[in-house]
């Protein structure tokens, strides 16, 4: 698996967020499952350790229930 730096719309803000799949064309496909077909702004790119400073987008969110 590779890391891929993408840059999603989510409720009208801008984030960027890492996704983990075989390739990029794989990545895009688990953000717009996840997020809706029109979610991409940038990317996704592949990326190296330097990016790591960039969390996962399920790791910010929190359970609306809580």
């Amino acid at each position: 698996m590779n890391k891929y730096l993408a840059t999603v719309r989510v409720r009208g803000q801008y984030i960027k967020t890492m996704v983990y799949a075989d390739s990029a064309v794989h990545a895009r496909l688990l953000l717009q499952y996840q997020f809706g077909m029109n979610c991409m702004v940038m990317g996704p790119q592949a990326t190296n350790e330097a990016a790591d400073g960039y969390r996962l987008l399920d790791s910010m969110i929190k359970p609306s229930h809580l």
